[in-house]
């Protein structure tokens, strides 16, 4: 075997033990970005509220579902009166997903709309997270 041809493989060979050190320091450092992202990721958006039962809602958020014929139109109109604001409206669920004015004691808003004509349920937005 000439000696160039020795030179050569030797040189390979480096280059190939250099490549995969350079390979394992970035899929390292990727490792790395990933969970810092997770960490910074996993904080509440909305400000939350935790109950005695160790559940969180947002605090001024409530989900109303309704009947029809004639349940939308009287929960839009309970929501007016109310002063709250529809945050949005699940047309293929009847229901919809309101704001009360801040600093609205939750429990009072919740018996009011409960006597809301067509109302078939008033629940609070529980917040879930998924680990």
């Amino acid at each position: 075997m000439p000696w160039f041809f020795r030179k050569l493989c030797l040189i390979f060979a480096a280059m190939k033990h250099l490549s995969l050190l350079v390979f394992s320091l970035a899929l390292l450092a990727a490792a790395q970005s990933c969970a810092t992202s997770r960490k910074q990721s996993a904080r509440p958006e909305t400000p939350v509220v935790r109950t005695p039962d160790d559940g969180l809602y947002a605090p001024y958020t409530l989900i109303i579902y309704y009947e029809e014929p004639g349940g939308h139109a009287s929960l839009t109109k309970a929501v007016r009166k109310y002063k709250a604001e529809i945050i949005y409206d699940y047309k293929n669920f009847n229901a919809m997903a309101i704001r009360i004015p801040t600093g609205t004691d939750i429990h009072a808003a919740i018996d009011y709309f409960q006597k809301t004509d067509g109302v078939l349920s008033v629940s609070r937005d529980r917040i879930m997270h998924l680990h």
